[in-house]
């Protein structure tokens, strides 16, 4: 069973922009209303929640008492009160845009992508040159996985506001996706010399220094915003994955469960700190992070196939198997979920199911030396096993990886014990290999130490 890929750096991409209404009209609620904002003001979210309330319907004021209230409410995370506030305004009053704004990103935060954007568009609609509702489209699109309908959305808010951090920053994000980290790096400095005290460029710099192997820097410009209270979720996720990188378990595992604290249950976080409660063998702690993170994001590959192998490690290999089942059918493409898929079934002893997985992964990735060396390994295993076909495999293994350790002690075993094939200098050879390069296993080491001994007898 091989690990995947885990804990990647994260371009941190400018938070959803809610706006407050200003210029409210005068009327019998107005002195409620005065409150209302005034408590915004000094962060007094309940106090903006009571005052509000005290606005009757029918009243001219209501909208505006709403559109505090539902503020309020986001700025609680309480986003279902949010929307249902939000909504009240907009039916009130449905040419504001602000409001329709507000709804889309407090929409966009209950995981609603799709109504999120097209509260956008009502946003846009109402305001066509409302340049903060295209930057929040594009960051709700992205989420959706449309990258290149996102970047058209921030290019369109920085045209309407060229000095609107923001998109460019958001731009930087989705082209440092897309591989063009020179032009990448340009929008996130024109994002920081627009707005030196933005976290998100500085965040997102410190990423390139550390793909341009200047770790001690990149770490160091994050440590700088900790230590001088600006560190916000993106901050503590790119610090804790840096960490970890330098193999700062604890460290990282502090900096994660910080981003989870302000950022409640993202799904990458989820899935990074899922991976290092398995390194450290907290496995139940493990697997209830990663159930959480595909409850939250279904169709995250990556998070399932850490699923499937925290579960493989715990012996409950038909769980297991449903988890990478799950990530086979999400990327299809991947050589790696057959891979493992084939591992699961294997160890249920599901033989012949095994055999498709790895055929699969093989035809994915022709150079998989390990789905390989298992579909070798199970193909002598079926009734109409083909030893010519299982010598074939093996060697192909050792020709693509001539380190490969564990295809040596099979290609030993092979041609210590296939009467048809049967060459004791070769299964000599091949398991001297195997004794020279593993590593890991030594009571292995050990038993094919003891049969080599017997083959070197027996050959005198």
């Amino acid at each position: 069973m091989r690990r995947s890929p885990v804990l990647s750096v994260r371009p941190a991409v400018a938070g959803l922009v809610l706006a407050f209404a200003a210029g409210f009209a005068l009327a019998d609620g107005q002195a409620q209303v005065e409150k209302a904002v005034e408590a915004c003001g000094r962060g007094d979210y309940a106090a903006v929640i009571e005052a509000a309330s005290a606005v009757p319907e029918g009243d001219a004021l209501r909208a505006d008492a709403k559109f505090c209230m539902a503020w309020a409410h986001a700025q609680k995370r309480e986003f279902d009160l949010s929307v249902a506030a939000y909504r009240e305004v907009v039916k009130l009053r449905p040419g504001d845009a602000k409001a329709w704004n507000n709804l889309g990103a407090a929409l966009d935060e209950q995981g609603k992508i799709k109504e999120a954007v097209d509260a956008y568009d009502m946003a846009v609609a109402a305001e066509p040159s409302y340049a903060a509702a295209w930057n929040n489209k594009g960051v709700s699109l992205e989420k959706l996985g449309e990258g290149e309908k996102a970047a058209a959305m921030f290019r369109a808010a920085i045209k309407l506001d060229p000095g609107y951090a923001a998109p460019h920053n958001n731009l930087g994000a989705w082209l440092y996706e897309t591989g063009d980290r020179a032009a990448a790096e340009n929008a996130w400095r024109e994002a920081a010399r627009l707005d030196p005290k933005y976290v998100s460029p500085i965040v997102n710099v410190s990423i390139l220094d550390y793909d341009q192997d200047r770790a001690t820097m990149a770490e160091q410009r994050l440590e700088n915003l900790v230590r001088d209270g600006r560190a916000n979720a993106d901050v503590w996720f790119n610090l804790g994955v840096m960490r970890f990188k330098r193999r700062n378990v604890d460290g990282a595992l502090a900096a994660l469960e910080k981003a989870d604290e302000l950022r409640p249950n993202d799904p990458e976080t989820l899935n990074n700190m899922g991976v290092i409660h398995t390194q450290k063998g907290n496995v139940r702690r493990a697997e209830l992070l990663l159930r959480t993170c595909v409850e939250k994001k279904p169709d995250f590959a990556q998070a399932w196939d850490n699923l499937g192998l925290v579960l493989y490690r715990a012996g409950r290999y038909g769980e297991a198997r449903e988890a990478f089942l799950k990530e086979t059918a999400i990327a299809p493409k991947s050589a790696l979920a057959h891979y493992n898929l084939g591992c699961a079934l294997a160890a249920e002893n599901k033989v012949e199911e095994a055999v498709s997985s790895f055929q699969a992964s093989v035809a994915i990735d022709g150079a998989n030396v390990e789905a390989l060396h298992n579909l070798a390994v199970l193909s002598g295993e079926k009734k109409d096993r083909n030893p010519a076909m299982q010598r074939d495999l093996l060697e192909r293994v050792i020709r693509l990886n001539p380190d490969y350790a564990a295809g040596h002690l099979s290609l030993g075993r092979f041609y210590h014990s296939e009467p048809e094939y049967r060459d004791v200098e070769l299964a000599i050879r091949h398991y001297e290999s195997y004794v020279k390069l593993e590593r890991e296993d030594s009571d292995s080491v050990r038993r094919v130490l003891q049969t080599l001994a017997q083959l070197r007898v027996a050959r005198k």
